[in-house]
């Protein structure tokens, strides 16, 4: 078995930089992905236009920031809003389960 090198700290550091800038790159576009999907699904299925999407957008990010702000917790947005959404019986985790089962049945 060969010997694995070890990091140096300053190694460390360096990769775990790296690694954060590309978490941080990946992140935004996944954000970009699902507000696309978001908004055009409202688009396609409900009519909506450009100005209702753009009035729905901006309160979607305002309630997101209200949240952080009174929960104080900056990382977890979308954690506070699956609790809320759960407070009026939606549950998107078990939507998102289900839907996976029906697709591999």
């Amino acid at each position: 078995m060969k010997a694995r090198p070890r990091q140096t700290s300053q190694q460390k550091q360096i990769m775990t930089k790296l690694i954060n800038q590309e978490i941080i790159k990946q992140n935004a576009q996944f954000s970009n992905d699902i507000d696309a999907a978001i908004l055009y699904t409202l688009h396609s299925k409900h009519g909506w236009g450009e100005k209702r999407l753009r009035q729905f957008y901006d309160d979607f990010l305002e309630t997101c920031k209200d949240l952080e702000n009174y929960y104080e917790m900056p990382t977890e947005a979308g954690w506070l809003c699956r609790q809320k959404l759960k407070d009026i019986g939606v549950d998107v985790e078990a939507w998102n389960a289900e839907r996976r089962r029906n697709e591999n049945a």
